[in-house]
This record gives structure tokens, sequence and C-alpha cells, in this order.
């Protein structure tokens, strides 16, 4: 399996009302995407996981979407507020680890000259499928499009992997009061 990393700044808490106003399928560029989503709970700052697949191949998911969220150690609450049924109905496992090398907030300056303080998170996402069968549906082994779009309340940004399995590298901001070392 390939991983596929990319760096993002995000803003501020979640923002649940999107939860409530986003569909299961969204059309981009001509693809139905199908989504899952996992609400989790980092150091106070409630974040929703939207992990997506085109619907064409959802079929062929035999497993539970995997998701390893890695944080700084001196993060002190980590936790998953709401799972839902995955796709096929195998849900969603989420499991919780810690970098390997320090890595520390940053001040970012808004415009504005508040000063942000950010969590450095990384989340590999992975997909199971049944590799004969998508393999015989699809006449090849394709290339599986997965995104990962992550809701606080100030926004939304959308990150795309291939294959079954993506890490995505995202900076959470948590405060305007400074940060912490």
């Amino acid at each position: 399996m390939r991983r596929v990393t990319m760096r993002i700044m995000l803003t501020g808490g979640v923002w649940l009302l999107a939860a409530l106003l986003l569909s299961a399928g969204t059309a981009a560029g001509g693809v139905v995407w199908c989504k899952a989503d996992p609400i989790v709970r980092i150091d106070g700052l409630d974040v929703q996981l939207w992990v997506a697949i085109p619907e064409s191949y959802v079929p062929y998911v035999n497993g539970p979407i995997k998701m390893h969220i890695r944080t700084p150690r001196w993060v002190q609450e980590r936790r998953v507020l709401m799972t839902d049924t995955g796709f096929n109905g195998y849900g969603e496992r989420v499991r919780w680890g810690y970098f390997t090398e320090a890595k520390r907030t940053s001040i970012k300056t808004t415009e504005a000259g508040a000063n942000l303080a950010t969590i450095p998170i990384e989340v590999t996402v992975t997909v199971p499928f049944d590799q004969p069968r998508l393999r015989a549906a699809f006449g090849y082994q394709p290339e599986v499009p997965l995104q990962l779009e992550v809701i606080q309340a100030h926004g939304r940004d959308v990150l795309t992997g291939t294959l079954q399995q993506a890490t995505f590298e995202i900076m959470l901001v948590i405060s305007s009061a400074g940060a912490r070392s």
C-alpha cells in the first residue's frame, strides 16, 4: 500500500451543524462520493473526519474503516465521541497513538494580529476491499480514490489520497491565547 502525505492548516471546534447538512453522497466532478464519519475530541477540539470513496467501489468494501490518529504526547484529551455504520455496515475503528518524533505546537499570527496555537496530528485511514471481486468487476486492479474531509467550526478541507490507505498530516488550531510547549 502506498501512503500519501498532505499538510493543511485548519481552525477552531467542530461544526456539528455541517454533519446534519451534508448528505451521504455528494457529486464532485461527476463522481458520487459515499461518506462515513467518526467525530473525535482532541484537547477539547471536536473534529469530524469524513472518510469518502466513490459510490461505485462501496459494494467491494469488506471490513471496517480503520483510522489511526497520532498526536504529540503532551495532548491531554483524546477520545472518540461518535462512530457510524461505515460502509456496508462494517463500522469504523479508531485507535490512538503518539508521534515517534517530538512535534510541537506552533504559533501563527492572523491578519488581525491574534496568535493561534496549533496541535499537529497525523491520521492514517485504511478502507479494506475484497481485491479479487474488485479486479473481476473492473477488469484490472483500480487505484481507489480516498478522501478525508476534516470539518471544524470555521470550515472544512478535503484531502485526497489513492489506493486503500492514505496518511494525512493536519494542524488543528486550538486557541488564540498562546501555545503550549
